[in-house]
């Protein structure tokens, strides 16, 4: 008990980030596999990494190579369930939730600090930016709430030290290896630092503070590059993860000012799309710095986090639903001005009461509740892994689609580099489907699995050497995503 007592704020942390996540991510024990084709593709890649393949030149995915070894480790956890993922999801949110915590002491709502990071919790893990659990966006948390105190720290005593700089580089680094648009608070951070020393004229200090940061920034990515280098995967590293990232998924060319504007419109759809509570909270931010008493250079630097954080996040004209994950822990600065202004109405009773109310709330909002303690007999991966797996040594490969989940609910490692179709256009990366239409006609793998609403006429139409090459054995309807969709196992007919 003296040690709950003196770590309380970790203890609190760790089970309001297990009760949230146990309830909302698909990787939680009471869903039987997660079905989101982005976590399935990390796991795969991880997989493959602790099995002595090399992500980008043996198996062909554009994420940060932090994230494949996060996941990595998850399979080392738990190779044939998503727990060893979900152990890591905890242990990411529980340090979210504790600085978290800390930012709430700084802005003397201590006594409510518990209740405000649980309402967070609730609402990011049930926003539709949330998706099924595991995104690049969710494991960069404890790095992002580690950095926006720290950038709070500064706005308002305006010292930072040589440590605290290296730190927040060193996490910057990580971003880096994860998912470098999501950089848009470590920049800002040293942008509101430069200018602050600018100020001041501490010329020098901008010299000395850019390098420390940069060399905290700089030491994950030089671990990566020697790595590569040593596995002789360098090139297919820089070629995938910068060049093809930077230049094969922006739209069609336009001004630096339309991309800014896009940025912006397209975050405000998002968060439109996460419904009118966090709309509410969100757009509140604004008020809650205009009312907020302090000096007008704090509350400047505190709104360039915010849109160098939008900025970076949309700059590249993509706008999926998990992007502005990040950006939605903005909301605390709504919620911590909400429970300061209004402290005096809360009492130990609606205290209590607004707790139960929480933990309905999050049941019913879960984004995937109707999956939960669902059978594997419910899931076609499960279904054509048992097929597959009565065949010993089998391979499979997911064709024209995107990771099934069927490498991980057969526990197969991909023996072919373009293992499964990311979101790319064929007119930016045409190596991929070449690729994927010559393991069909040299019967490189026995297995094949499709995903489509499209019915076996089509696909019989348009994927002639498939039918030639391999027979229908298996197909089931399901619901991917809220879409109904056919999955199609085809078994090589020499097999």
């Amino acid at each position: 008990m003296k040690f709950i007592k003196k770590h309380l704020n970790i203890f609190i942390s760790f089970m309001i980030a297990f009760f949230v996540l146990f309830i909302t991510s698909e990787n939680s024990p009471l869903y039987v596999m997660n079905d989101w084709v982005d976590v399935n593709a990390f796991f795969t890649v991880g997989k493959g990494m602790m099995n002595g393949l090399l992500p980008y030149k043996d198996l062909f995915e554009q994420k940060g190579p932090l994230l494949y070894l996060i996941y990595g480790i998850g399979y080392l956890i738990s190779p044939t369930s998503y727990f060893g993922v979900f152990v890591l999801e905890v242990i990411s949110f529980t340090v979210f939730i504790y600085y978290v915590i800390k930012i709430c002491e700084m802005f003397k709502v201590k006594k409510y600090a518990y209740l405000i990071s649980s309402i967070l919790s609730i609402l990011l893990c049930t926003s539709n930016a949330f998706a099924h659990g595991g995104s690049a966006e969710e494991f960069c948390f404890p790095y992002f709430a580690i950095t926006l105190f720290y950038s709070l720290k500064f706005i308002k005593t305006k010292e930072v030290s040589k440590l605290e700089l290296f730190i927040n580089g060193l996490l910057a680094g990580f971003i880096f290896m994860i998912k470098y648009t999501l950089l848009g608070l470590w920049f800002g951070y040293m942008i509101i630092i430069i200018f602050d020393l600018l100020i001041r004229k501490r010329f020098k200090d901008i010299f000395i503070n850019s390098i420390i940061f940069l060399s905290g920034m700089f030491l994950p990515f030089l671990i990566f590059i020697i790595y590569f280098y040593l596995n002789n995967g360098l090139k297919d590293f820089i070629d995938i993860y910068f060049i093809m990232n930077l230049f094969s998924y922006s739209p069609d060319k336009i001004s630096l000012i339309n991309k800014i504007e896009l940025s912006f419109t397209g975050m405000f759809k998002s968060l439109a799309g996460n419904g009118l509570l966090i709309l509410i909270l969100w757009i509140y931010i604004f008020i809650v710095v205009k009312d907020y008493k302090t000096e007008k250079i704090n509350k400047i630097y505190f709104i360039l986090l915010i849109i160098f954080s939008i900025l970076f996040t949309y700059i590249g004209g993509k706008f999926y639903r998990y992007y502005i994950l990040l950006l939605l822990s903005y909301m605390l600065f709504s919620l911590i001005y909400l429970f300061y202004k209004y402290k005096p109405h809360f009492n130990k009773y609606s205290l209590f009461i607004v707790i139960v109310i929480l933990i309905g709330y999050t049941y019913l909002n879960a984004n995937y509740k109707d999956n939960i303690l669902k059978s594997k007999n419910d899931y076609a991966q499960y279904i054509f892994a048992d097929e597959i797996n009565k065949y010993e040594n089998a391979t499979v490969f997911n064709y024209q689609t995107l990771d099934t989940g069927i490498y991980f609910t057969s526990n197969i490692v991909p023996n072919l580099k373009y293992f499964h179709q990311i979101n790319i256009s064929k007119d930016n990366f045409e190596t991929v489907f070449v690729e994927q239409d010559r393991y069909i006609k040299e019967e490189l793998v026995d297995f094949v699995v499709m995903k489509t609403h499209r019915d076996l006429k089509f696909l019989e139409k348009y994927y002639k050497d498939l039918f030639l090459h391999y027979e229908l054995v298996k197909e089931k309807q399901q619901l991917s995503d809220g879409i109904l969709k056919t999955y199609y196992l085809f078994r090589l007919k020499s097999l």
